[in-house]
């Protein structure tokens, strides 16, 4: 009963996890039936993420936007959606069905910070 525990089956959940917090959507879904599953969802929609961004993830504007605040909030939305999109790419290479496939988690480990510098380095 069962398979062995590996740490390519921690990248899978990690990846899994990675995408449910992003879209805000768990692999339960009711949108996920006949075979349409969480990645498959995310997969098809790379090129419009702001269509599977959870909400709540997406920086509103909290007052009557000047020029300037309005340049802000282009910019940072921006950063975001770069570092969604690299954070969404990286949960589908962790939850290939292949573990071959899978990153090493130590790799896993380098992009996240690597996109979490590069998110802090650029927003202001």
């Amino acid at each position: 009963m069962g398979s062995q525990i590996s740490t390519e089956g921690d990248v899978y959940s990690y990846g899994i996890i990675l995408l449910e917090m992003l879209t805000g959507r768990h692999p339960t879904n009711e949108i996920f039936t006949d075979g349409f599953t969480l990645r498959m969802y995310v997969n098809a929609s790379l090129s419009q993420i702001k269509d599977i961004l959870d909400p709540r993830l997406i920086p509103e504007m909290t007052e009557q936007p000047s020029n300037h605040t309005l340049q802000l909030h282009e910019h940072k939305t921006g950063i975001m959606d770069i570092c969604a999109l690299q954070l969404l790419k990286l949960g589908l290479e962790c939850s290939e069905e292949s573990p071959k496939d899978r990153p090493l988690i130590h790799d896993v480990y380098s992009e996240v910070m690597s996109i979490k510098e590069a998110f802090f380095a650029t927003s202001i």
